[in-house]
């Protein structure tokens, strides 16, 4: 090992990996909150089938305007 090089034992290794384990739980909920927001969103939005009435809706308006 080069000296100033940090040294790796398994107890670092393992030290390390606890805090990783405690990192990746922070983003679990995080996700969650992601995918809630995500579909909460979403779930706002037209149809498909709305989105095409919509879309009919304003041809005949403007079809009966011109």
């Amino acid at each position: 090992m080069a000296e100033g090089e940090p040294e790796v034992t398994l107890n670092t290794l393992h030290g390390d990996l606890g805090e990783l384990k405690g990192d990746v739980r922070g983003l679990r909920g995080e996700v969650r909150d992601l995918k809630a927001t995500m579909i909460a969103g979403f779930a706002g939005m037209p149809t498909r089938a709305s989105s095409e009435e919509m879309i009919r809706l304003l041809r005949e308006t403007a079809s009966r305007a011109a």
